[in-house]
């Protein structure tokens, strides 16, 4: 928390032996209006840092960032997610896999809360949080959460009596997003229980989904460089992208989820909507 209560991030050099040269390198004033309690993790071996905090109305906010090798703040703020909109005290965000990160933290009634998201490449937050756990239901102060081996994971934390207490718990390294069609750094579209994910190169859209099956329809129009994601013969997410898809030789994948999935296709051209709509309408009858 810097001057007047402002989220503030600025990068040092720090050397080998330990000593800090050259003072500030770069500053960027990342909330405006209010931030405490931040944490900030490196999501790629790139130049991709996110930070977590308790932001206006001491709600939590996740914020994405890009740092060049160099120390310089580029482009300001990427991406921005209120992943509570009720409270957050003390959040402790960690990197897990991929674009997958984990934050603990002090959330509603003052209980202990994990939330799991996920990051592109390119620094933008997938459409909400991926999944979610209530650790502890009652007090649960100063989170910490480090890897312990594998897809093991721990948590320290105190209560209101300040009695120590490490749980540890099982995030899936995928965090329980599970590939349905899949062309590694070109394409693809995952689900888990209740949204489903559709990326070209560096861009994701994503959109809720029902329980039971779900008709989903990805398109790609390269004159007007629109992707949209329909569920049910519904448009629910659209994006744009001024580039080509990525070709290469990673194999295609299907079905790594557990699910019934049924008349996959891939077309060699995008898709009208009332193609779609006709495409339902046949599947679901």
């Amino acid at each position: 928390m810097g001057p007047s209560s402002d989220g503030f991030l600025k990068t040092v050099e720090i050397a080998s032996n330990g000593t800090i040269t050259d003072g500030v390198i770069d500053t960027l004033e990342f909330d405006t209006s209010y931030a405490r309690y931040s944490d900030i993790v490196h999501v790629y071996g790139g130049t991709i840092y996110a930070v977590a905090y308790m932001g206006p109305s001491s709600d939590g906010f996740l914020k994405t960032v890009e740092i060049a090798d160099n120390g310089m703040i580029t482009d300001g703020v990427i991406d921005t997610l209120e992943f509570d909109t009720s409270y957050c005290y003390e959040p402790n965000i960690i990197h897990i896999s991929g674009g997958v990160c984990a934050i603990a933290y002090t959330g509603p009634s003052y209980d202990g809360f994990l939330k799991t998201l996920r990051i592109g490449n390119n620094g933008n937050i997938v459409n909400l949080v991926d999944d979610s756990l209530e650790y502890h239901t009652s007090d649960a102060f100063e989170p910490s959460i480090i890897h312990v081996n594998g897809t093991i994971f721990a948590i320290a934390y105190r209560d209101y009596h300040r009695t120590g207490f490490v749980k540890t718990v099982e995030i899936d390294l995928e965090g329980t997003i599970r590939e349905i069609l899949s062309k590694d750094g070109a394409y693809g579209i995952s689900a888990n229980a209740t949204r489903v994910f559709a990326t070209i190169n560096t861009e994701i859209i994503s959109a809720p989904i029902s329980p039971g099956f779900n008709y989903i329809a990805f398109t790609y129009n390269s004159s007007s460089n629109q992707l949209k994601l329909y569920i049910n013969g519904t448009e629910l997410a659209s994006g744009t992208m001024a580039e080509v898809i990525t070709t290469n030789t990673n194999n295609l994948y299907f079905g790594k989820i557990n699910a019934i999935i049924d008349e996959v296709t891939i077309y060699g051209t995008s898709l009208s909507e009332s193609d779609i709509v006709s495409h339902y309408t046949a599947f679901a009858s």
